[in-house]
């Protein structure tokens, strides 16, 4: 959900919206409890570390410009890098053939 809620509003709301009615609050009084004391109970909210696209999407997108422009430099350009020798590998046309035969 949100990364400035608190790890116990969210796991009371996950809580109260479950898709197993099971692993649902018994009645509204039990949710009710939970927002009014969870806080007691809780303890402090967990930091999440917010992704780099989401911190500075800039610094994010000029990182991956600089791996697209710059191929075979690092491991990740290997994965994303287009297949250039997907046209030297075509068949030969009979033009070609030809010319190369003449020679």
């Amino acid at each position: 959900m949100r990364p400035d809620l608190p790890a116990w509003l969210e796991d009371a709301i996950f809580k109260a919206i479950a898709v197993d009615p099971a692993k649902r609050y018994a009645n509204v009084l039990e949710f009710a409890f939970e927002i009014e004391n969870g806080a007691r109970r809780g303890g402090p909210a967990v930091a999440r570390k917010t992704p780099l696209f989401e911190r500075n999407p800039l610094l994010f997108w000029q990182g991956l410009c600089a791996v697209r422009h710059f191929p075979g430099r690092c491991a990740v350009s290997k994965v994303i890098k287009p297949d250039r020798n997907a046209q030297n590998d075509a068949p030969a046309s009979a033009e070609q053939k030809d010319s190369a035969t003449a020679s």
